[in-house]
């Protein structure tokens, strides 16, 4: 008597509109480099400032040796085009503008992507903290 109301359920919970979501296509793409820049302070620096204004000046003072690499790429996801910028940091100057195109960069910004849109399911997405996806013209 149990088992045909267990299997009932387990198909229910298969064909859940869920299920259909978590099996939803994801593919991101990092398609072309657009700039690769390197500049002074840390990492989204403007976000902490903004964030923190009331600590500006400390803030300013402790990363005057700072340096960051910008990376901004075209990028695919599920085939529509966005622009994506990711920030590493470079204090000891390590980096240089080819960083962008090599393989680490990429896969940083893939992972940085992903979790951004939740696994594609929202493009539109704010970051709390670094870059959103922009619609690429």
């Amino acid at each position: 008597m149990h088992r045909p109301i267990m299997l009932l359920l387990v198909l229910l919970l298969l064909a859940s509109p869920r299920s259909a979501m978590s099996a939803q296509r994801c593919h991101v793409e990092i398609s072309e480099v657009l700039a690769a820049t390197i500049y002074r302070g840390p990492p989204n620096l403007a976000q902490i400032l903004q964030n923190h204004p009331e600590h500006a000046d400390r803030i300013l003072a402790e990363s005057h040796g700072d340096h960051h690499l910008a990376c901004i790429y075209r990028v695919q996801l599920n085939g529509k085009a966005y622009r994506y910028q990711i920030e590493f940091p470079d204090t000891l100057r390590k980096l240089d503008e080819g960083y962008c195109a090599g393989s680490a960069a990429k896969k940083q910004a893939k992972r940085s992507i992903l979790s951004l849109t939740r696994t594609c399911r929202d493009p539109e997405a704010q970051a709390t903290w670094g870059h959103s996806l922009e619609k690429f013209p």
